[in-house]
């Protein structure tokens, strides 16, 4: 049951609570303890799979890379042999 306090006895009684932890009347510490350690873990996970998509997209991204490379090459010689002067010899 809650009971509407006036300001004067939050007041009188805040200096009470300072600098202590306090939990809700339903949980007590070990829940406290258990969701810390489920967000813990939770960020844990997303570090993790954040860290393999970061590797991932990395390793596709000099693969890549590599494919413009090759294709640049590749144009260069195949322009250079469009002004090749090629003579037959009969």
């Amino acid at each position: 049951m809650r009971r509407i306090c006036n300001a004067k006895e939050v007041d009188e009684n805040s200096h009470r609570n300072r600098g202590v932890h306090q939990t809700h009347k339903d949980h007590g510490p070990m829940a406290i303890d258990d969701y810390q350690t489920h967000h813990r873990l939770r960020e844990a996970t997303g570090r993790k799979r954040a860290e393999e998509l970061n590797e991932r997209v990395m390793i596709w991204s000099l693969g890549q890379s590599a494919v413009v490379v090759f294709i640049g090459i590749g144009q260069v010689f195949l322009l250079k042999s469009f002004f090749n002067d090629k003579r037959t010899r009969y």
